[in-house]
């Protein structure tokens, strides 16, 4: 069945449907990516705040010389829970010193450039080439776990599940009540002139268009109202010959 020969019903109900969930599927993406890139970039910051702080250390710790002193600077990243590992390494790729809350050491991703922040492996890392004296290129790394991010991005998508089903049930209750106040009357409407015509309900008109029940009533109206027409001249015609009849008779 098509569109058209759906009941007003629920084409209503279709059209509000339609509508509402269009409208919140669009308004939830919008904030939910919003939401993401932002808190991305508040997790970014943090990062380049703790590496700003462990930069100038770092360096100073690796020009001194005494070894062990870029060990003692990543552990303190101790004191900052999010920031879950951190590596400095040589321009040859060789590990310097690390820190990690679990006994993995953070290993970068190739092609890494002088600065910047991505997403490698569920993790948000943030890195910086520093030049020292006498060593040359030195990489700090850092990995902060980015399992917030998308635990908040899973919150929102059940918040948003339930706001689509609240939505969808909202469409279904003014469709009803809509229905009510439009097709009602005009269903009265066809079954008086189907009482008119002396016809009866077909046995799919609850399932067809009301503005299409209604113009069959009519015509069927019509062809009633022509046959009795037609009735009416054929019996005025007998009684208009009736007196040559009987003065022949």
């Amino acid at each position: 069945m098509s569109f058209r020969d759906l009941p007003i019903k629920r084409k209503i109900t279709g059209v509000i449907f339609l509508t509402t969930v269009t409208v919140v599927l669009l308004t939830v993406v919008a904030f939910v990516i919003h939401d993401f890139f932002s808190y991305r970039r508040l997790m970014i910051e943090h990062l380049e705040s703790t590496g700003s702080l462990l930069v100038e250390r770092s360096r100073a710790a690796l020009e001194s010389g005494p070894a062990g002193g870029e060990v003692r600077v990543l552990q303190l990243l101790r004191a900052n829970p999010r920031v879950r590992s951190g590596a400095l390494y040589d321009a040859s790729g060789r590990l310097l010193a690390s820190y990690s809350t679990s006994s993995n050491v953070p290993v970068p991703p190739a092609g890494l450039g002088e600065k910047g922040a991505l997403l490698y492996k569920g993790a948000m890392v943030w890195y910086e080439r520093l030049t020292v004296p006498g060593r040359g290129s030195v990489l700090l790394y850092l990995e902060s776990d980015a399992r917030p991010l998308y635990q908040r991005m899973q919150r929102y998508t059940l918040i948003s599940a339930a706001i689509l089903a609240l939505a969808m049930l909202a469409a279904t209750v003014i469709g009803n009540a809509l229905q009510a106040r439009i097709s009602g009357p005009i269903l009265a409407l066809v079954a008086r002139v189907r009482a008119m015509a002396g016809t009866t309900v077909l046995a799919d008109s609850a399932n067809r268009d009301e503005a299409a029940l209604l113009t069959e009533a009519f015509d069927q109206m019509m062809v009633r109202l022509r046959e009795s027409s037609a009735a009416r001249s054929f019996m005025a015609a007998i009684v208009a010959s009736a007196d040559s009849a009987i003065i022949g008779k």
